[in-house]
């Protein structure tokens, strides 16, 4: 399957411009290539691999119509500029504002279980890397706007690695409308 992976990486990938498992099934079977599928309950798994399906299946999670169920998750949420903006006061990161449609997801999540952790970069590359004078310099006053903004949250991590760009796989994006 690798191959085919590759293969269609360095393909066009048509007018869409995303990659879709299909197309990797498709050179396979062109190929002759076996192709197996397992069976899977349809309420064994969401898939959520588009902006319009993660707002699909959040619409059903608060629905109470239609409950939704699924195994308790893991959601770490970064803070500035997801949940929070950026300081109106360059470097006062008192003067934030909420995102509060991004706020109101950590709070529906949170209270249907679900585990959040909260993760920033803030004066990272102040302190260059340093986490201890991080949390001292800016700890109290993250914690402070997490509390006034009614952001709940099991665990908070200082010392995200300042960088310019993230690249994750597991990466939802902090703008879809929620």
């Amino acid at each position: 399957m690798k191959q085919y992976c590759i293969q269609l990486l360095d393909e066009a990938v048509g007018e869409s411009g995303e990659y879709y498992t299909t197309h990797i099934i498709k050179l396979m079977l062109t190929d002759k290539e076996p192709f197996v599928g397992l069976p899977v309950q349809a309420d064994d798994f969401v898939c959520v691999g588009t902006p319009d399906q993660l707002k699909t299946f959040l619409k059903r999670l608060k629905s109470k119509d239609t409950p939704v169920q699924v195994r308790k998750m893991r959601f770490c949420f970064d803070l500035d500029n997801t949940l929070v903006s950026y300081p109106t006061k360059y470097g006062d990161y008192s003067t934030v504002l909420p995102k509060s449609q991004n706020i109101r997801l950590v709070q529906e999540l949170h209270a249907a279980g679900h585990y959040i952790i909260i993760q920033t970069a803030r004066r990272m590359k102040t302190h260059k890397g340093n986490v201890g004078a991080v949390i001292a310099d800016i700890g109290r006053v993250t914690i402070e706007t997490l509390a006034n903004f009614n952001i709940p949250y099991d665990e908070l991590f200082f010392g995200k690695p300042y960088a310019d760009i993230y690249i994750d796989g597991a990466a939802g994006h902090a703008l879809v409308e929620t």
